[in-house]
């Protein structure tokens, strides 16, 4: 019989705001998970419920336990998880098992949703921001949604200790936003930091944080709006994706994943219609300030040049212009980010862009990735490597056969 992985979670009242603590223990010690939301009046107990089955479940899939939830959850969640967990069993053998869900009492909602409005999971990024305007301007046909807010997740790419620059994120998104008539929540929790220190990776669960702050939320809200990082024709196993996101919605509460069918260049184009958007962008997480774009690292350099094929050069949110020196040298760490440039690229040239600079310098260092693969900056750099390793092994070969002919003499 499997372990039970059991969540008790409870909701309590503060000055101005409402906390969902949600106590479990993986099998390493009970740990506590939360989520705090100023001005929220009070959450339902299916909310909470559906909130801790949403965040958990990667937790029970990792340690291979049912997962029971010590409340109220809607029947039709529970269901989509147990599903989830085999898609991610099939995807990822190695980390995570199928689980069953179970929880105390089981609400199922008196009716379906049927209501256009929908919260939106933003950070203030390339394809959140493109997901808002689509849908504020009424462009996404019969799948279009009224954004009732929008919701930034406090503890996600700015840790909960860096309170100030959450805190200038939240008012730039304000700023954006609230013109527009769309009120900002802001949602802090534990739960990255929680499941990254269990072992988890970040990379595979990062839909479910999100997804699950919006499920904290749900009262005030008939469905969910998570921004696709990805196409269609470029699916990726991803924490956040169009085959399982939908697979975190409860019967009252449909989440969503949108965006797919446009690349990236596409929604920088879009993006580039609204210069009043732009300043409050923000997709970077490498950089030491949490709060702005660093202009220097690789999602910086490649967004940059999004918005220069989209004529917008430098975009206002960043604080510096990409130059050529910078593109023949920028980190490409994978085949993903590779494969994002060379769309850059490609489009570039179907805009008859071959013989500018900086398209020739990013075709440079794309024949190295090519050749020589992550970590290798140019092909002079790569050649020195190359080299250096050849002259270790002629020098390892050499040693081996004094070795060998002194064995003889003896």
């Amino acid at each position: 019989m499997h372990k039970t992985l059991a969540a008790h979670p409870g909701v309590t009242g503060e000055a101005g705001g409402t906390t969902l603590s949600v106590r479990f223990d993986p099998g390493t010690g009970e740990e506590e998970l939360f989520y705090r939301c100023s001005g929220l009046p009070s959450i339902s107990p299916r909310a909470a419920g559906n909130t801790a089955a949403v965040a958990l479940v990667f937790a029970a899939m990792t340690h291979g336990r049912h997962l029971h939830i010590h409340g109220e959850c809607c029947p039709a969640l529970l269901e989509n998880l147990e599903e989830f967990s085999r898609i991610w069993n099939f995807w990822r053998p190695d980390r995570y098992r199928p689980v069953s869900c179970s929880c105390d009492r089981e609400t199922p909602p008196a009716e379906p949703a049927t209501s256009k409005t929908a919260l939106l999971a933003f950070s203030g990024g390339v394809d959140a921001t493109f997901s808002l305007l689509r849908h504020h301007s009424g462009a996404n046909g019969r799948r279009n949604r009224k954004i009732a807010g929008g919701v930034l997740v406090h503890g996600t790419d700015i840790p909960l200790e860096d309170e100030p620059a959450f805190d200038r994120c939240l008012r730039s998104a304000r700023r954006a936003l609230e013109p527009m008539g769309i009120p900002v929540r802001a949602v802090a929790t534990n739960h990255r930091f929680l499941l990254s220190s269990g072992g988890i990776c970040w990379m595979d669960f990062f839909g479910t944080t999100f997804a699950s702050a919006l499920h904290f939320l749900s009262d005030h809200g008939c469905s969910g709006i998570l921004a696709s990082g990805d196409e269609y024709y470029n699916f990726r196993v991803n924490g956040s994706n169009a085959l399982t996101d939908r697979l975190l919605s409860s019967g009252q509460f449909h989440l969503e994943n949108d965006g797919g069918e446009f690349s990236r260049n596409e929604k920088v184009a879009y993006l580039a219609r609204h210069p009043e958007i732009l300043t409050s962008l923000r997709f970077c997480w490498e950089g030491a300030l949490h709060d702005r774009n660093c202009g220097v690292c690789e999602k910086c350099i490649r967004t940059a040049l999004n918005f220069r094929l989209a004529g917008v050069d430098p975009a206002p949110c960043f604080p510096n212009k990409v130059t050529d020196a910078m593109i023949r040298t920028v980190d490409i760490k994978n085949d993903t980010q590779y494969s994002e440039f060379r769309h850059i690229l490609r489009d570039a040239v179907a805009a008859g862009k071959r013989n500018e600079s900086w398209v020739r310098a990013l075709d440079r260092r794309l024949r190295v990735y090519h050749r020589y693969g992550p970590g290798a900056l140019s092909a002079a750099q790569a050649v020195r490597v190359r080299f250096a390793a050849l002259r270790m092994r002629a020098g390892l070969r050499t040693r081996l056969k004094k070795t060998a002919g002194l064995g003889r003499e003896q």
